[in-house]
């Protein structure tokens, strides 16, 4: 994830980018600008994008050739959009299953959680999320000029730091079920 001088560099990775919103809740207006200036910054160096389903539309807007994808199908195009599970951590753990090397996750919710997958770089997007619980944040949004310090991060978790949820010892795993749990 970065370059020989150390820069971040994304041309060769895919990044799953799931954020508050789905079937249940509606995107805010915060999490739809966070949403895009992610993916603009990820679209511009390069980076494959795997989303769930309810960001289809913000991934459009870099390409009309979105690949839909069922829960867990691997992500051979550029621009891809998931059918997501019937939680976080489930659709965490398909956009993994999908070939997303980490995930950047934007949440108003404080409730970390990580897998033993791949790395799970999470970030507040308001302040009162983050300061009911910074432990479980890797940091807080507070403009789209924070998508340049998130890529840096993303850059440094992809050399070996840590994320909060990995130092908390956190190592969920979930799978979507299609069919009765018997």
């Amino acid at each position: 994830f970065t370059d020989s001088g150390g820069a971040p560099a994304v041309a060769d990775a895919a990044a799953g980018v799931p954020a508050d919103g789905g079937a249940r809740t509606a995107v805010t207006a915060a999490a739809a600008a966070a949403v895009t200036a992610v993916l603009t910054a990820l679209w511009t160096a390069g980076a494959r994008i795997v989303v769930p389903a309810h960001l289809a539309a913000a991934l459009s807007r870099f390409t009309p050739d979105v690949a839909h994808l069922a829960y867990g199908e691997l992500a051979v195009a550029r621009a891809c959009a998931m059918e997501g599970g019937s939680t976080p951590l489930e659709t965490a753990t398909g956009l993994l299953a999908s070939g997303a090397h980490l995930l950047i996750h934007l949440t108003h919710v404080p409730h970390a959680f990580s897998t033993p997958l791949a790395p799970i770089v999470r970030w507040a997007l308001d302040e009162a999320a983050y300061r009911m619980v910074p432990d479980v944040f890797d940091g807080v949004w507070q403009t789209s000029s924070d998508a340049a310090r998130l890529l840096e991060q993303v850059a440094r978790v992809a050399s070996g730091e840590l994320t909060a949820a990995e130092a908390l010892g956190m190592d969920d795993f979930a799978l979507y079920r299609i069919g009765p749990t018997i």
